[in-house]
């Protein structure tokens, strides 16, 4: 439970934080679409894990599928770092 609470309140967080951001340049939006990307990666993750994963897999299969979603997650927080000013 802790997992998805910090998931949900970092959403909550992102949310606030991009509707305070003026969107006045494409990479303006293309950092909000990435950064966006990265938190819907983790809240698939926590809607897959409550749903499905620690249902009906493995150990080995519950973590490759979460790597899956947190790779995810990753290269999408990476666009966005290399969208921000320097």
């Amino acid at each position: 439970m802790q997992y998805s609470d910090r998931v949900l309140t970092a959403k909550g967080d992102l949310d606030a934080a991009l509707r305070d951001m003026r969107m006045n340049t494409q990479a303006d939006r293309k950092f909000t679409s990435a950064a966006l990307a990265a938190m819907d990666s983790y809240i698939e993750a926590r809607k897959d894990w409550g749903e499905y994963i620690e249902k009906h897999y493995s150990e080995e299969g519950k973590q490759k599928i979460l790597n899956l979603h947190w790779g995810n997650a990753q290269s999408h927080i990476l666009e966005a770092q290399a969208l921000m000013p320097k």
